[in-house]
């Protein structure tokens, strides 16, 4: 026959006098010198109404502050990046291998650690369909821009636009130029910008 257990009364250590009782709390936590306030699974005074985090909690609270970070600055969240795993059907080390990390990060993206705005931008091209697309179009976009203003040449534009140049100074062109070659590339391919 199992006996049950009732929690053991812990006395609030602000006031000394009342209970702590578990219950949802707001709670303000820090990331990166920020403040944020989250509601949490945490502990209140009956008597003064102090309220902290149990240590059974403490790492949800973690993740819930490092989220509302991720949220004001634009950063995915790590629900977000397991949702976006979860839809490309891959493990952490499956995650890991596409995005070209380690299976460690992946790990700590989903559950707290904020990443940096370079990887989370990498993370939205690798994962989402609408934003690879919006990229796509800037990167179509600007490389008609370069090519109209003659700014982007493809290789063989290159070579003919220098090629007698080198000649000049190295003799008859071959398929990989001599090392003072690019100085002369230089002058000749500056003023196409």
């Amino acid at each position: 026959m199992s006996r049950m257990t009732t929690p053991k009364e812990i006395i609030c250590f602000e006031c000394g006098k009342g209970s702590l009782i578990p219950k949802m709390v707001d709670l303000p936590g820090y990331r990166h010198d920020e403040e944020f306030s989250v509601l949490a699974h945490g502990l209140e005074c009956d008597a003064c109404g102090f309220k902290t985090i149990d240590s059974e909690h403490s790492e949800e609270f973690t993740k819930l502050i490092s989220d509302a970070y991720r949220e004001k600055h634009g950063l995915l969240t790590g629900k977000q990046i397991r949702e976006a795993r979860s839809k490309l059907r891959m493990s952490q080390d499956e995650f890991a291998r596409y995005l070209k990390v380690g299976p460690a990060s992946v790990n700590r993206w989903e559950n707290g650690q904020i990443q940096d705005e370079a990887m989370n931008e990498l993370l939205l091209l690798k994962t989402d369909h609408s934003a690879a697309t919006e990229n796509y179009h800037v990167v179509s976009q600007n490389a008609a821009t370069w090519s109209e203003a003659g700014c982007l040449v493809s290789s063989y534009e290159a070579m003919d636009a220098f090629a007698p140049s080198v000649a000049t100074q190295y003799g008859k062109p071959k398929s990989t130029f001599a090392p003072g070659a690019f100085a002369v590339a230089e002058e000749v391919y500056a003023p196409l910008c």
